[in-house]
């Protein structure tokens, strides 16, 4: 009796110790901060508390520049430009809150119970997720639903009307990708298929194999969601500034899913709470976020632009011509009017002055011949 005790005993913790979050702590200093080392002497690996659901990994700046990393509660979690948090072993090991930073990607952590038809809700509470390959979940198994977030999540109910009275009896998945999506699922049922799409975020594991698609890649991954309102997008971004810690941030690509997703062309853009300068693809299809997209302007578009610029230059150049034509004009007509249309105006006395004059002079006939003068 006793070896079996012990047996389990053992089983249990070994559970726990699988179901423990391992995350880095260490506080202030290079080695924590912009130059990690998990080598360092000052950085520790702890886990999260036994029998915990809802904890993460998590980097935090101060103000004054001092970061910290901690395995934290999920609910204290804030994505911003001054923390970052994530949910699988020793994944706070990046230099730094990657940026531009998402910071309305919400999701609700709590727990219903089902109680004849009706999900009684315990205490809610929100966590903002900071990768775009983590989604908004809802498992479920013998009446019991954990709200909660996911990465990579891979759903397996399609259709919760239909489902609705398995889920109190079998295991369920459920995935979305709006803010707090996660809150209202039993009573706003979801319906359609789930869609799968390509989901990786070079903000934190970096350009290789998301830029180029690379579905062989570690960092890619091919997640699913329940909504039939979200698409798969391709999302890039040219490099820029945060406009709160106003540190530089490279040129980024994510591939994940929108709700009520909208194609848009080079420029300013939204996603996730963050804006910056790029473009965002949408399709609809089964992993079809496969496109490589380019933040530089197609050549059909610089032609066309530099055609309207050389069409504007002569345009303007014409009117200049014929307004200074039209003025050079304007001021020879009136030259031309005083210097002539003053002789044809004389003054009256000047008249008859002339007049007489040209009665007082002689003429032909005023004069005899010269062989008629005496001598």
């Amino acid at each position: 009796m006793r070896f079996f005790l012990t047996i389990y005993v053992i089983f249990v913790y070994v559970i726990d110790v699988i179901q423990s979050l391992k995350c880095y702590s260490c506080s202030g200093g290079h080695t924590c901060g912009s130059l990690f080392s998990p080598d360092s002497s000052n950085v520790k690996i702890v886990t999260s508390p036994h029998r915990e659901e809802y904890f993460s990994c998590a980097i935090s700046v101060t103000p004054e520049g001092v970061t910290s990393r901690h395995a934290i509660p999920s609910h204290a979690c804030r994505s911003s430009s001054h923390q970052f948090c994530c949910n699988h072993d020793l994944c706070n090991s990046l230099p730094s809150p990657p940026l531009p930073a998402l910071t309305a990607r919400k999701c609700v952590l709590g727990k219903c119970v089902m109680d004849d038809g009706i999900c009684v809700d315990e205490d809610e509470q929100i966590t903002v997720l900071s990768s775009a390959t983590e989604s908004c979940s809802i498992t479920s198994s013998k009446g019991v639903y954990q709200k909660s977030f996911t990465h990579n999540c891979q759903p397996t109910v399609r259709d919760l009307t239909r489902h609705v009275h398995e889920l109190s009896t079998r295991s369920s998945v459920m995935c979305c990708n709006s803010p707090e999506c996660n809150r209202e699922i039993l009573t706003n049922a979801v319906k359609g298929s789930s869609l799968q799409c390509y989901t990786c975020d070079s903000r934190i594991s970096g350009l290789a194999g998301c830029q180029i698609l690379d579905p062989s890649s570690p960092n890619v991954y091919k997640s699913g969601t329940s909504s039939p309102s979200e698409s798969c997008a391709t999302i890039v971004g040219v490099e820029g500034q945060d406009p709160v810690t106003k540190i530089k941030y490279p040129a980024f690509v994510i591939r994940t899913f929108i709700s009520k997703c909208v194609d848009h062309s080079l420029g300013k853009v939204s996603y996730g709470g963050a804006t910056f300068h790029g473009r965002i693809q949408c399709c609809k299809s089964h992993l079809c976020n496969k496109d490589t997209l380019t933040t530089k302007k197609s050549r059909g578009v610089r032609y066309t632009r530099k055609l309207l610029l050389i069409m504007t230059i002569a345009i303007g150049l014409l009117v200049a011509t014929i307004v200074t034509g039209l003025i050079s004009f304007i001021l020879y007509r009136k030259r031309v009017r005083d210097t002539y249309g003053s002789r044809d105006t004389q003054d009256p006395a000047e008249s008859i002055s002339l007049s007489r004059t040209k009665s007082l002079r002689g003429t032909a006939k005023d004069y005899p011949e010269q062989s008629a003068v005496p001598i």
